[in-house]
C-alpha cells in the first residue's frame, strides 16, 4: 500500500508555499510540469527547443551537438 501511495499519489503532487510573493525565486505555484511514472521515449526530432542558463549554452552545445541548433539561453531578469 505504501509503494502505491508514494508512486501513484505523492509522485504526482507538487507542494508549494502560497504565502510567497509572486517574484520570489522559490514560488513555483505557476510552474507547469508533466509527471509520468516510468521513462518517456522520444527522438531527437521530437525536441523543439532546449532552454539552459546563458552561461551553459556553450557547454550544452558541446555535450549535445545533436541539439545545437535548438539550444537557447533562458532570458533572465537581473
Amino acid at each position: 500500500m505504501w509503494t502505491f501511495f508514494v508512486t501513484q499519489i505523492l509522485g504526482f503532487v507538487k507542494c508549494f508555499d502560497d504565502a510567497l510573493p509572486t517574484e520570489h525565486p522559490d514560488n513555483f505555484y505557476m510552474e507547469r510540469e508533466w509527471r509520468r511514472l516510468g521513462n518517456l521515449q522520444f527522438t531527437t526530432a521530437d525536441v523543439a527547443g532546449v532552454y539552459v542558463p546563458p552561461k551553459m549554452v556553450g557547454q550544452c552545445r558541446s555535450d549535445r551537438p545533436e541539439y545545437a541548433d535548438r539550444i537557447r539561453p533562458v532570458r533572465t531578469e537581473e
